[in-house]
Parts: structure tokens; sequence; C-alpha cells
């Protein structure tokens, strides 16, 4: 980060370091709050630690979206001389300085305003874990706001260590990542298990059901979370006419039948969170920015508020575990709180399938799944292809609607809409040369949602060795 800062200032621009290691969403918070041009976070964020690399944001305190990233890339490959300034000189000449210690502060007041409350709590005990990451002060301090202490944090992943000594691959996706956590859930009786990812901008949820701690899915929590947030504004006497809330194109399908369950809006950008953050940017200079209510991504990533433009893990988890309270004290863990969404709304099933592709291949292999679509997949009829490489409109649940007229960016994705509210998503790896496929089954019973989720999971495999050959 200093080599970062020195030849910055060697090109004329003021930097602000900021005090000790931080997470990301503070980072993202200290754009805005100082007025900055730009931010720059290196992290390999819930990857190994080889994968250490940057996150841009722009003066919106906003991911770098693709054309900004471009840019940078080609500046990069440019070929031009790179200057750099002694640390020293740099504060001499007025172009380098330290950012309070305070920021810390004033995120953590702001991460907390963002959360439901002003219900009584029920006592809960909760474990935490930053996984050797940055989130653990900022996220205590949080809870601290909202009169919470009843936190335990796994001692052993408690303080920031790069090397990642108990869980080398930290992600809350991997149950291999919470498995210490959930160990001290099922000793200690903890009823619920926060985990923060390294720069705390996801959170992994593991709820303690008979003696068993149980891990949710990002899509799990995004729908719990969605369900919560609109029943505490109803129960808390607030509108929810005109509010919207944003997930991925790869979210749960079942998060558009909860948005019309409760009258609000819901819209799908690109998958990335840094395109949910650009949309609360537009919300904003729309001056509508009162209307967002959440967003939310498969991969454990949420956003409570308008605070920052990207996805908080510290506040989400702040907001999970306010909800598991909430629902404790209608006698209901969070496990048993989605059993009764999926019994209101219809039981929905996810999976995520990997297929390696050889290194130049990838685009030819999507270009055979375009050329030769299936008709069926499991045993559901394929209604709709769309192909995101195409103009497309923002898919949401209202009509009519002011995003009718606003299109994606094109993206090289493949969504084959099918029979019984079934889904699959085909998209390249941004990392890696492979394809990802999300298939989701519904069905109204857990059974036939198995079943069907067993069928479809079959056939994709089958689609994308197809394609590869």
């Amino acid at each position: 980060m200093h080599t970062a800062a020195e030849i910055l200032a060697a090109n004329g621009i003021k930097v602000k370091l900021l005090p000790n290691v931080q997470p990301t969403p503070v980072l993202c918070f200290a754009v805005r709050d100082l007025g900055c041009s730009a931010g720059i976070v290196i992290t390999a964020s819930h990857n190994a630690r080889d994968w250490n690399g940057y996150k841009v944001y722009d003066r919106h305190g906003c991911q770098a979206t693709d054309d900004i990233a471009h840019a940078i890339q080609a500046h990069l490959d440019s070929g031009e001389q790179i200057k750099s300034m002694a640390s020293g000189h740099a504060r001499e000449c007025g172009l380098l300085s330290w950012v309070d210690e305070d920021l810390v502060s004033r995120y953590a007041e702001a991460a907390a305003a963002s959360v439901p409350g002003g219900f009584a709590q029920a006592p809960l005990q909760m474990v935490y874990s930053p996984l050797h990451g940055t989130g653990g002060a900022p996220f205590l301090q949080i809870m601290k706001r909202l009169g919470i202490d009843s936190v335990q944090v796994v001692a052993s992943q408690a303080e920031p260590d790069g090397s990642f000594p108990t869980c080398p691959l930290p992600n809350p996706e991997d149950p291999a990542a919470l498995e210490m956590g959930m160990r001290v859930c099922t000793q200690t009786g903890a009823g619920l298990l926060l985990a923060n990812d390294p720069d705390a901008d996801r959170v992994g949820v593991g709820v303690l059901h008979d003696g068993v701690c149980h891990q949710l899915s990002g899509d799990e929590v995004a729908l719990l979370l969605l369900d919560w947030m609109c029943r505490w504004r109803v129960e808390a006497g607030l509108p929810l006419e005109g509010m919207v809330a944003y997930a991925t194109i790869v979210t749960t399908p079942l998060a558009d039948s909860i948005a019309r369950r409760w009258g609000i809006e819901l819209r799908r950008t690109l998958t990335g969170f840094k395109y949910i953050g650009e949309q609360v940017c537009l919300l904003e200079e729309a001056g509508e920015v009162e209307r967002f209510l959440l967003g939310i991504e498969e991969s454990c990533g949420y956003l409570t508020g308008a605070y920052i433009r990207d996805k908080d893990g510290m506040s989400g988890a702040a907001a999970i575990a306010l909800m598991a309270m909430w629902h404790e004290r209608r006698g209901n863990d969070l496990l048993e709180a989605l059993e009764q969404l999926y019994e209101e709304y219809g039981w929905c099933g996810s999976r995520q399938l990997n297929t390696r592709v050889e290194d130049g291949e990838v685009s030819a292999t999507m270009g055979r799944l375009r050329s030769m679509p299936p008709k069926q997949l499991g045993d559901a009829r394929i209604m709709r292809a769309v192909d995101y490489s195409q103009p497309c409109k923002m898919p949401t649940t209202a009509s009519p609607s002011i995003v009718d007229e606003c299109l994606l960016p094109s993206s090289d994705v493949l969504e084959f809409d099918l029979e019984h509210g079934c889904r699959v998503m085909i998209r390249p790896s941004g990392t890696e040369p492979k394809l990802k496929a999300y298939v989701f089954a519904q069905a109204s019973s857990r059974a036939l949602m198995e079943e069907r989720l067993v069928g479809l999971v079959r056939d994709v495999r089958g689609l994308l060795e197809s394609a590869n050959g």
C-alpha cells in the first residue's frame, strides 16, 4: 500500500492512508466521507493469500465497473515509466497524510444506523469470526452501538493474519472456513455463527438447530433478509410502497416472489456487487436514495443501507444477528424461519457447477451453447432463453417501471427459464478458465424440489461437458 501511495504522490495526487489494516467497507465509506476521487484496497478478499490484488473504487465509493477497469489496464499496458516519491518527501510536500482514527467510528455509526432496530431484542448467544481478517474490531463497534454484547469471538481466528493459518481458503461460502466457528457453537450452545471473510465484505452464517450447526447458503440468507426487512418495516409502521431492492441475475428466483408479496420492486443487475452499487448511485442522483431497501447476491454479499456503495459483511452480520433475535422472540431459529418461507412461497434449491475449459476455449464453448441451446433440462421444458451478450432490459418485478428503458451492459451470460419456475444460468468465470452454472429448482414440496434439482444438475453437467468437447 505504501508503494501505491508513493507512486500516486509522485504523480501529484494527494493520498490519504487509512490507519492500520482496515476492511474493504471502511475504505468504501472513507472515499465518500473524505471526498476522495478514488480509493484502493489491497486484499485477497475471500481467496487464498496468493490472490492478493487491487480493488479500485471511484469517487462514489463504488467498485470500478468495466469501463474504468479497462482504462486502468490500458494505462498499465502502455509501458509508461513509473515514477515514485519517498513517503517522507511526499508528506513534506503535503501529498501524503494519515486518516484520523475517528473514521472507523464514523463508519460504525453509519453502518449501525442502516440496520433495522427499535424492537425488543431476544437474548441470543452468538459466535463471531473474522477468519484472521480485518472485520473484528469494526464489527464489535457496530454491535456495541446496537446494544449487543453477547458475542463470543473465535479466539484462534481473532487477529489479522494474512497467512490464514486455520483456514487457508477463508471463503465464508466454504464449510471448511466455518468449521472452527461451528464447533464453538456446538460446544457452547450458541444459536448463531457469523463469519466475515478477511476483507469483511461477505458474511457466512451458521444456525444451531437440535444440537447441530447448519450452514445457510448466501441465497437462503438473502431470502430471509429480504422478507424480514419488509416485515420489520410493516411492524414499525414504515411504508413499503416505492421501496426497491436489488439482486444479481444469479441470485435465487424466489426473491422475486417475496418482493411481489410485499409490494416492493426487485431489480436485477449483472453478477458482481459493483453493479448494485452503481444502481444505488443512480437512485441518489435521481434524489430517490431513500427508496433503497436492500442489496443481495448469492455469494454472501449484502448491503442494508446507502451509506456505502458495495456489500458490507459487518453491517450484514449485524442485521442477521438482529433478524435472528426477531425470529427468536417468535419461537423460531433462522432454519425454522427459512422453512416457513419455503412453505409459504414454495421450495427452492440451488447448486453451482464448475467445468474447466482449455485456455482460450471459453468463448468457443459459450458459442456452442448459444448455437445449440437445449430444449429440455431435467423434467422441464425451456420456456425462454436470454442471451445477456445482446441488449437486455433490466429484469424487474415492477410493471410498468422506470427501468423498462434501462439496458444492462453486455455480458457473456446465458439464462434458460424452464417450466415450474426452474432456471439455469451459465457464464465464464471472471478469474479462471472455467464455466460456472447456477441451477435453480422450484416445487411445492421439498421432495419434489430435490428430485427436480437432481435431474437439472445431471443434465446441465452433461450439457457443459458436451459443449466443452
